[in-house]
């Protein structure tokens, strides 16, 4: 029913707000309180470029929703593997130029001394692609009429996301508050939402049909636009 749905909807939403910025409550409560300045400003950056790869797949899901009404599985099938393909592409790009220039961006914004260490960028910049692949499958999927799942599973993996940022955070300190939301995305998301959307548009489970045939490319060639 419509209640449930919104009831689940709702639940991820503030489950996915409370995980979302609990990291700096963690980072101020176990570490230096000039600490959260410099992982926010670090973060800020990173969040915003991978945020613009999300927003096509956003786009798509009125355009989904009919297609799959209409039972047009040939070319629902097709524009997936090029949503995801190029979605890669750029997000193997972005990866690349932060890797490479969030650094200088930081320093000539705010200064060197508020940057978080090169270490800690990699880990950021490889969490977001990550965790931004795996919300364009997840859109693609809640397109799809996925929606009381998608919402259950996202309840599930920011408590399970939580409990393990409470655990490392307290033991491992920032590296631990970095990695805590890798567990979740890795282990929940990318093992859910991809065999989802497979059944959803009737591929038989076999992610790599998603791909589009130049999909070997991409990442040779994301590397090679970020130089």
């Amino acid at each position: 029913s419509f209640s449930n749905v919104f009831l689940y909807t709702f639940s991820s939403k503030m489950m996915s707000t409370i995980k979302n910025n609990i990291d700096l409550i963690l980072i101020a409560r176990f570490l230096k309180p000039e600490v959260v300045v410099a992982f926010d400003l670090t973060r800020r950056p990173i969040k915003l470029l991978y945020s613009f790869i999300g927003r096509p797949a956003a786009a798509l899901i009125a355009s989904f929703a009919n297609l799959r009404g209409e039972e047009n599985f040939k070319v629902l099938k097709n524009i997936t593997g090029k949503v995801i393909s190029f979605s890669v592409l750029g997000l193997v790009f972005i990866a690349s130029g932060i890797i490479a220039f969030n650094e200088d961006l930081i320093s000539l914004w705010i200064g060197n001394d508020l940057f978080l260490g090169q270490k800690y960028n990699i880990a950021l910049s490889i969490f977001f692609m990550i965790s931004t692949f795996s919300y364009i499958i997840s859109n693609l999927t809640y397109s799809l009429g996925n929606i009381k799942e998608n919402s259950q599973i996202e309840i599930i993996k920011d408590s399970i996301s939580l409990l393990i940022l409470l655990t490392f955070g307290y033991y491992f300190g920032l590296w631990g508050i970095i990695i805590a939301p890798f567990v979740g995305v890795v282990f929940v998301d990318l093992i859910y939402f991809p065999k989802k959307l497979a059944k959803l548009i009737r591929m038989n489970n076999n992610i790599l049909q998603f791909l589009d045939k130049s999909f070997i490319l991409i990442i040779p060639i994301g590397f090679l636009l970020s130089i």
